[in-house]
């Protein structure tokens, strides 16, 4: 064990790649067990017991947006009273509850917070913004996407 946690071996690694890069919504335990020339059995246990580990902690489908026509997507760079060690908790929950808010980042520089924003419209914008400002928020830099060339959700499995 390394800092109380379990470290993932070679082969964890590799299951956990062939799991977030496939596009469907359950694994496929026979068809990634070919693919790392394992047997089913093993491959299966494996998952089972990230699963437990809670290093998976579910599987979903990825849609294309473009495809369901969901519209705009918009990056809100936040300044805020105060820091979120200094109090921006509050601000960070209602975030949270808030169905087009996507992604919430703290992060360096001018801004404290970057949302990635998703609206059917631009006007939806507007009744957006309502919902996301509050007392503690001082500044918001609103930047709509035009194109987006790459969006993907999977993320390098090297531990």
């Amino acid at each position: 064990m390394e800092s109380g946690r379990e470290r993932l071996d070679e082969l964890d690694k590799q299951i956990l790649d062939i799991l977030q890069r496939g596009h469907d919504a359950t694994p496929n335990v026979t068809s990634i067990a070919k693919k790392l020339s394992k047997p089913t059995a093993t491959v299966h246990s494996r998952i089972k017991r990230l699963e437990k580990r809670e290093v998976i902690k579910g599987y979903r489908a990825v849609f294309e947006q473009t495809k369901l026509k969901k519209g705009r997507t918009l990056f809100l760079l936040v300044t805020t009273v105060s820091s979120p060690e200094g109090g921006a908790e509050p601000t960070v929950n209602k975030w949270l509850d808030i169905p087009e808010v996507k992604e919430i980042h703290y992060t360096s520089g001018d801004f404290y917070f970057i949302l990635k924003v998703r609206v059917k419209s631009l006007d939806d914008m507007y009744e957006l913004e309502d919902r996301i400002w509050n007392d503690s928020m001082k500044f918001v830099k609103t930047i709509v996407v035009l194109k987006s060339f790459k969006e993907e959700t999977s993320h390098l499995v090297d531990f």
